[in-house]
């Protein structure tokens, strides 16, 4: 059976799911251009495609070299390249995650006045596990007479009977910022916030009282009447990923009681607050709050709030979502997925300001881009027949012929000439992606992949990136 990726993350996370087709463009079906010149004529437009002769679509081989594959092919519809004429190299230096970073990070935060402490909730507060005891003791006077579920409760109350006599007052005092999660208060509500680890990424700000209590769902006596779980999540989401009734959610009123223009304010004044002062706008949304039974149908949504999605840019030009090879053949065999994120920042607002956020500030760029001379295409394909069977006489695949079907030219890190330095470099990303449904949504998933450098069509080794980076995946059987 082969091995599946353990992905990197959180559970608030995956309401804020970064997902590769936003990376690797779906196409539908075409004749193929065979027009190498790709310029159809028009070479003074001004624009990348014209002035380094990308072609519309391209079908050919490259060389196997000591690759040990007995075939390499280029079959791609349509090249994906960025509607502008120039393209920018720009420096970088990794952020520290740790210590002093992390203590302003949340003193920033949270009220200093009200304390910050070191969080664990596998070793709770005697009022976290007393609040617990009061929600088993009123869920076992609604169950009735139903004995096997009122023993597990029981069961339950004793376990946590036991763990209240050794529980302490309070949870420890921050201190020297040397764990990773960190509890806090926020107005009138408590918050965690979890940091960057060997398991994951990314920052995490999220409400410590569960979000069924935080906000009850309407038109029930106490909130929760049927209700097994419920959450919030971006609507342009839940549209995309075809949720049922989000299209029509649209036209509901949002009851927030602040404007977007007025969510958008405190959401930029909390990027500013996490020191993320190289990111722009790149999505807004309603903030959806949906509430579901214990067979995931939906029973309400409301829509209360504000989801505010910022992305690292070079000048005006996005970078993407960055890169994740976490299913790619060769980087299976070496038993590690790749995740070159692109910092980005995601914040919901409610009445009560920004009540979530998740966001990677890896880096921080060190002076000006500079505007950058790539390879014609004709040269890149010529320096392709090296590089890529470079590449795998590096990193072996288990398959014989590799076909890509797709060919994008975007942004990649790179590693700089010292070590934590970084550098942003136009570069084409090279897969075999396969297209499938799942619940009438279309996902893509590369199963190989070769990015080169646009300016010299040398590879970048994506795998030393992301270790360099700290966001490389491992493996689970």
């Amino acid at each position: 059976m082969r091995k599946q990726i353990r992905r990197r993350g959180t559970a608030w996370l995956m309401f804020g799911t970064m997902m590769m087709a936003a990376v690797f463009t779906g196409c539908g079906k075409k004749d193929i251009d065979y027009d190498i010149d790709g310029s159809g004529g028009k070479k003074d437009s001004g624009s990348i495609q014209d002035k380094y002769d990308i072609p519309k679509s391209y079908d050919d081989s490259i060389a196997v070299g000591d690759s040990g594959l007995s075939e390499i092919t280029l079959k791609v519809d349509e090249i994906s390249v960025p509607d502008t004429s120039i393209m920018y190299t720009e420096k970088l230096t990794k952020n520290d995650t740790a210590g002093e970073a992390l203590k302003k990070i949340a003193e920033a935060i949270f009220d200093k006045s009200k304390g910050i402490y070191a969080y664990d909730e596998n070793n709770q507060t005697k009022a976290d596990i007393e609040e617990q005891i009061a929600s088993y003791e009123q869920l076992k006077k609604e169950l009735g007479t139903d004995a096997e579920r009122i023993k597990e409760i029981n069961d339950t109350l004793t376990e946590l009977q036991d763990e209240l006599e050794k529980a302490p007052e309070d949870y420890p005092a921050a201190g020297d910022y040397s764990a990773t999660k960190y509890l806090g208060t926020c107005g009138q509500y408590e918050f965690v916030l979890r940091t960057p680890d060997d398991t994951i990424s990314s920052y995490d700000l999220s409400l410590k009282e569960d979000a069924m209590v935080y906000r009850p769902a309407d038109g029930t006596e106490d909130g929760t009447e049927m209700i097994d779980h419920g959450g919030y999540v971006s609507l342009n989401d839940s549209i995309k990923y075809g949720s049922e009734g989000a299209e029509e959610a649209l036209n509901d009123k949002n009851q927030c009681k602040y404007s977007e223009e007025e969510a958008l304010e405190i959401a930029e004044e909390f990027l500013k607050k996490i020191d993320c002062n190289d990111m722009t706008l790149g999505e807004s949304s309603a903030l959806a709050w949906t509430y579901d039974d214990a067979l995931s149908t939906l029973i309400e949504r409301d829509i209360d709030g504000y989801y505010f999605t910022f992305n690292r840019m070079i000048k005006d030009q996005s970078l993407g979502e960055g890169l994740q090879a976490l299913n790619v053949d060769n980087m299976v065999q070496q038993e590690a997925g790749v995740d070159i994120p692109t910092d980005y920042c995601k914040i919901a607002v409610d009445d009560n300001g920004v009540i979530g956020a998740v966001w990677t500030n890896n880096l921080s760029v060190e002076g000006e881009a500079e505007e950058t001379e790539l390879l014609s295409f004709k040269e890149l394909m010529k320096r392709a027949d090296s590089s890529v069977s470079e590449y795998y006489a590096k990193y072996n695949t288990q398959y014989k012929s590799i076909e890509f079907n797709r060919m994008q030219l975007t942004y990649c890190l790179k590693p700089g000439a010292q070590d934590g330095e970084f550098e942003y470099v136009p570069a084409w990303i090279i897969s075999q992606v396969e297209v499938y449904e799942f619940d009438e949504v279309t996902y893509e998933d590369p199963q190989q992949m070769v990015v080169l450098d646009a300016t010299d069509g040398s590879y970048i080794d994506i795998l030393e990136v992301s270790k360099t980076l700290g966001t490389c995946s491992v493996i689970q059987d």
